[in-house]
């Protein structure tokens, strides 16, 4: 839906919106989850179905992945 949203303001706006996935690494482990869950992307599946689903929609682009450890940091 989000995309959809962006990319019909790009086309309003005759613009191209850059777009960047962001992906939950918490970890998982000993029925708990360490870390801070700043995404509901989780699975592999999902970032690469979103990824396709931006590569796929005029208006927009897929300008990078990222992610943060936050567990790790501390």
């Amino acid at each position: 839906v989000h995309i959809a949203l962006l990319a019909e303001a790009a086309r309003e706006a005759e613009v191209e919106i850059p777009v960047l996935i962001d992906v939950d690494v918490s970890l998982r482990a000993f029925g708990q989850v360490f870390g801070v869950r700043r995404s509901p992307l989780q699975l592999v599946d999902a970032v690469r179905d979103l990824a396709r689903l931006v590569r796929d929609t005029p208006g927009v682009r897929l300008d990078g992945v990222m992610a943060y450890e936050a567990q790790v940091a501390g």
